[in-house]
């Protein structure tokens, strides 16, 4: 899962200051992702330090705060990350996150959407080829054995 990622998709729609941004992925991730106090803010600090935001003092309301803007390498970076293949270890989080990314443009949302469905099918494979395989002997073969022959087909 990417909070990094998530934080550029929402200043990617606009820019915005850290508040703003912890209260946007509270709203639309609910808890499914720990936000931890300063979390935000150390990613927002690292999107900076590697040039994928730029962060300028404005006023907002009666506080000055610090406003942050997507850069060109930042965008990039988003989007390849959005369209790269999922890892093993993809889930719900990872598409929510990936969904949150690319924002309101609904081609990208649907090769996303795509992807991951393919990703899916692809483990529901290798779990029903486990279960076969474990129906067939009668015990547990040799899992990795089991997960190259997928590969293979």
């Amino acid at each position: 899962m990417s909070l990094k990622h998530a934080v550029l998709g929402l200043i990617n729609e606009r820019p915005r200051h850290g508040y703003a941004v912890r209260a946007l992925c509270e709203e639309r991730m609910g808890d499914l992702v720990d936000l931890g106090h300063g979390r935000v803010y150390d990613v927002l600090a690292s999107l900076e330090h590697a040039g994928l935001v730029c962060g300028t003092r404005e006023r907002v309301g009666r506080r000055t705060r610090k406003v942050y803007s997507i850069r060109p390498a930042g965008r990039r970076e988003l989007l390849d990350w959005a369209h790269r293949e999922p890892s093993s270890s993809f889930g719900l989080q990872d598409l929510l996150l990936r969904l949150l990314a690319v924002g309101s443009d609904p081609r990208a949302a649907a090769a996303i959407v795509r992807m991951s469905e393919r990703h899916a099918r692809a483990v529901l494979t290798a779990i029903i080829a486990c279960r076969d395989a474990l129906e067939q002997r009668g015990r547990s073969p040799p899992w990795s054995e089991v997960l190259r022959g997928l590969e293979r087909s």
